[in-house]
């Protein structure tokens, strides 16, 4: 994975040099990295839901079908369960 942003390439150096070593060698050589990444203004950009709507589509699964996946996610006390009730709340946000 490469570098996203200056803060990051400090804060893994002190925190975790050898993965920073790895992540080093997969970005660019001379590229000139923000001080820090902008936060995406949509929770829709996110690695998991990009994850998990890529999967829904694949499966062909219908509106409601995710809807009653999304409610058992959010059930979860876990990061998991975090992302879901985001997604749900972004959803609602959308069709208002």
């Amino acid at each position: 994975m490469p570098f996203q942003s200056e803060a990051q390439r400090r804060f893994m150096y002190a925190r975790h040099p050898r993965i920073a070593e790895r992540w080093q060698k997969h970005t660019p050589k001379g590229k000139k990295l923000p001080e820090h990444k902008k936060e995406s203004e949509s929770r829709l950009g996110t690695p998991f839901t990009d994850g998990f709507l890529k999967f829904c589509l694949d499966q062909g699964l219908t509106g409601d079908q995710v809807a009653d996946m999304l409610e058992k996610g959010a059930a979860q006390n876990d990061r998991v369960g975090s992302e879901c009730r985001g997604l749900l709340d972004r959803i609602a946000q959308l069709q208002e």
